[in-house]
């Protein structure tokens, strides 16, 4: 995490933001959008929009807060994970325990996420969207491809399960969120010889969307 702190109307305000973006391609790698393109005065690249290129935003909108006003009271800190999706071992439950543990307490807390769709600020999220996460290893036997009979083919065995899961469907969503989907997010198999029957398939998937009655205020 990094923490900037300032001063704002005597009271603690706490900016949390969720760097996600993960992507990665070998082919695209050392392309401007990766490294970073400026496109007359705009500096495009993959995740600019969440979160990278809002976090430096807010960061300089403090700043030239404070070269305005120097003496404001108060503080405001940024709480800034890369985390947050995944594993989340350093995400909002470690920050929560840090700051509980520091004796910390902000006024206020701004989640900085963007929701934005088609302009900035034009969409405001109702309730709670959720996701479950499962990693799952088929074991088969390892043969050779000549010989099928002596081994057994773990994707075979389970690509029928994978298309049901995957053409199923779970809810019909609601009023603010579309409906839940199971999505394949990483497949692995084989030695990479195209003659090996492999041993094992692991793959990891997602259940993105999990309905939850949104809470009004």
């Amino acid at each position: 995490s990094v923490r900037l702190s300032a001063s704002i109307c005597r009271a603690s305000m706490l900016m949390y933001k969720a760097i996600c973006t993960s992507w990665s391609s070998e082919s695209k790698r050392r392309s401007s959008w990766y490294l970073g393109a400026v496109a007359s005065t705009p500096r495009r690249g993959r995740g600019a929009a969440d979160m990278k290129a809002s976090l430096a935003a807010m960061i300089m909108a403090v700043t030239w807060l404070l070269e305005e006003q120097p003496a404001l009271p108060g503080r405001i800190s940024f709480l800034i994970t890369s985390d947050e999706e995944g594993e989340a071992l350093h995400g909002t439950r470690h920050a929560i325990e840090k700051l509980l543990a520091e004796g910390i307490q902000p006024d206020y807390c701004v989640v900085g996420e963007p929701s934005s769709s088609e302009r900035l600020g034009d969409v405001v999220r109702c309730g709670r969207r959720g996701s479950l996460n499962a990693k799952l290893t088929v074991k088969g036997i390892q043969g050779h491809v000549a010989y099928p009979h002596r081994a057994s083919n773990p994707i075979h065995l389970a690509l029928g399960a994978l298309d049901e899961l995957a053409q199923r469907t779970w809810d019909q969503g609601n009023n603010y969120y579309p409906p839940s989907s199971f999505q394949i997010s990483n497949i692995r198999a084989g030695t990479g010889a195209t003659n090996v029957i492999p041993e094992r398939w692991r793959w990891i998937s997602t259940f993105a969307s999990i309905r939850n009655k949104p809470r009004r205020h």
